[in-house]
């Protein structure tokens, strides 16, 4: 009999067959969009098939390396548009009720305004 126990042969020595894949998503057989829980299973089930042979985990590795650094420094470094936001925020129809609410006074009457108070405060 070839196979051992639960009819799985010894693929100890087995080669990883994306060993050269440059993307790391690709090499691991992942979305860009997976989970960091995903990005380690697939690794570990990788890790575990291909143990025997070490230029295949060295390649496994790297890959998982490159994606877990990739999503640090997206965490840390978040691409938001200030402005853009602004813009969602100002649009909204809670933010336009609550100015509609109030009225801004003219410039006009504000720089009176000031011009009263300092000299009432001189």
């Amino acid at each position: 009999m070839d196979a051992s126990y639960g009819d799985m042969s010894n693929d100890s020595a087995a080669v990883f067959p994306r060993i050269n894949v440059r993307d790391p998503y690709k090499r691991l057989g992942i979305s860009k969009e997976a989970s960091e829980d995903e990005i380690q299973g697939a690794r570990n089930f990788l890790i575990q098939k291909y143990a025997g042979h070490k230029p295949s985990v060295d390649a496994i590795e790297s890959a998982h390396d490159k994606i877990i650094m990739q999503k640090f420094y997206e965490r840390k470094n978040p691409k938001i548009d200030i402005k853009k936001k602004m813009r969602e925020v100002n649009q909204s129809k809670f933010v336009q009720a609550v100015r509609g609410r109030f009225q801004t006074p003219s410039t006009k009457f504000i720089i009176k305004t000031s011009i009263a108070f300092l000299v009432l405060g001189v």
